[in-house]
């Protein structure tokens, strides 16, 4: 899905807020690039949608709290920071997201970047 905002044309529309209600984890791709969605503690995250480490999905994995997991070695992150947590070695990359009239808006600049 791409919309973007006609303000600043980095935001672009992921999904409706309501497709995100009652999932955890929900991968969506936005102007081609996959992007993670990640409701915890009241707030949602946004991410690359890929495990750095060995190219998982990190749908498949889990989050709790603010940190993410993925599924196939058990690496963690910060969702706050991106910052690696236990024997993750590298960074996930996480971006700015925001909900407005109902929808929730990335910031696509770092992603699209990233994505080549």
């Amino acid at each position: 899905m791409k919309h973007e905002n006609e303000a600043d044309p980095e935001w672009c529309v992921a999904c409706d807020a309501k497709d995100l209600e009652g999932e955890e984890l929900l991968e969506c791709t936005v102007d081609g690039v996959s992007v993670l969605l990640v409701q915890s503690e009241e707030k949602i995250f946004a991410c690359e949608a890929i495990c750095p480490h060995m190219d998982e999905p990190l749908a498949h994995g889990f989050c709790e709290g603010k940190m993410l997991t993925c599924s196939m070695h058990l690496w963690q992150w910060d969702l706050e920071t991106g910052s690696p947590v236990g024997i993750a070695s590298e960074r996930l990359l996480v971006v700015p997201v925001r909900v407005e009239q109902g929808k929730i808006f990335v910031k696509m600049k770092d992603l699209r970047a990233k994505a080549g």
